[in-house]
């Protein structure tokens, strides 16, 4: 039986190129002045610290690290409007990249703020994938001005190299020192890390997963849309 379409181009897409899109959803003024600065204010709540570094290695706390209640049904409107603005982004790369129409599906998204502070190492990201969605993202609410806490992407094609090629070579790893306002947007299966923060001043995003599954009767926490037809 021959593989339908969608599936190809799914495979084709994601097997041989990565598309990583950056966008600065502050300066196209897609997210207001007014917004961004509460955001940032809002994250330094105590509770939006991350959990023991310990929490890496036990597999019942191995995803509860983050705090993700704040946006699973936002109470405050800020937190409401910045999960419809992040969502929306990721579903217009979705099908930019995976297939449009999209099948029908449920979309589940799950959001947290992530925060390191100055000069803690346990707070530096572990080199991840993303398993549980189909993208992930990071929108940048402060970042630290000597330009540590990077994100540091790991290539999936690997290094394989040949001698005396006229061609670029690819790195293991891209660096990205992002700017306030910076979205990234990337496939579920590119690994990434951050490096520590060594600023005097905290590092603040919001990241997140974007999940398409097949609609079920009984739906699972954290569900955004609801038996999706192709569109």
């Amino acid at each position: 039986m021959p593989l339908p379409a969608s599936s190809i181009n799914y495979g084709i897409n994601h097997a041989w190129s990565t598309p990583i899109k950056r966008v600065n959803l502050l300066k196209q003024g897609v997210v207001r002045a007014k917004l961004h600065g509460w955001l940032e204010r809002y994250a330094d709540n105590p509770r939006f610290a991350p959990g023991p570094l310990s929490d890496y290695f036990e597999n019942a706390k191995l995803f509860t690290r983050h705090d993700l209640s704040g946006f699973a049904s936002p109470e405050r409107p800020e937190l409401a409007r910045i999960k419809e603005i992040l969502v929306a982004q990721a579903e217009v790369y979705a099908r930019e990249t995976i297939v449009d129409p999209l099948p029908e599906h449920d979309k589940y998204a799950y959001l947290w703020f992530a925060v390191q502070r100055p000069n803690n190492a346990d707070e530096a990201v572990r080199p991840h994938y993303h398993e549980p969605g189909d993208i992930a993202w990071v929108y940048y609410l402060s970042v630290p001005s000597n330009k540590s806490g990077s994100l540091a992407m790991f290539d999936p094609r690997g290094t394989i190299e040949r001698g005396g090629r006229a061609l670029p070579r690819h790195n293991a790893t891209i660096g990205y020192s992002p700017k306030r306002g910076d979205l990234l947007i990337l496939p579920r299966y590119v690994m990434h890390q951050t490096t520590v923060n060594t600023d005097a001043h905290s590092r603040k995003v919001i990241a997140g997963l974007l999940a398409y599954d097949r609609p079920r009767k009984e739906k699972a926490p954290y569900l955004v849309e609801s038996g999706n037809h192709r569109r």
